[in-house]
């Protein structure tokens, strides 16, 4: 298997965790890396499936296609010695990502 249906199916895996768990926020690093078009919109909209049912999850991406299963972004950047955490729209996402690639 390709890095990418590796870090698809443990999405996948984990995912299935959220049955048997008490938790309702789960945070995503980079699940994406590797991911194929067709994984990628598949793994948004189970995100976006599993967040309708009061799921919440934090996503830290650089795909463009993973920031559309999202309600709220953030933008982060780095200004001389500190972080700046902007609270932005989609489409200021999809201009951030661009501008910081």
């Amino acid at each position: 298997m390709s890095k990418g249906q590796q870090c698809l199916i443990f999405l996948i895996f984990s995912l299935s965790f959220i049955s048997v768990s008490c938790k309702s926020v789960f945070f995503l690093d980079e699940f994406d890396i590797n991911m194929d078009n067709h994984s990628e919109n598949l793994c948004s909209k189970l995100i976006k499936k599993i967040s309708s049912k009061g799921i919440q999850f934090f996503i830290i991406t650089h795909k463009k296609k993973t920031t559309n299963s999202g309600d709220k972004w953030y933008g982060i950047s780095k200004t001389n010695l500190e972080s700046l955490v902007e609270n932005i729209t989609l489409f200021d996402s999809n201009r951030y990502l661009s501008l910081n690639s």
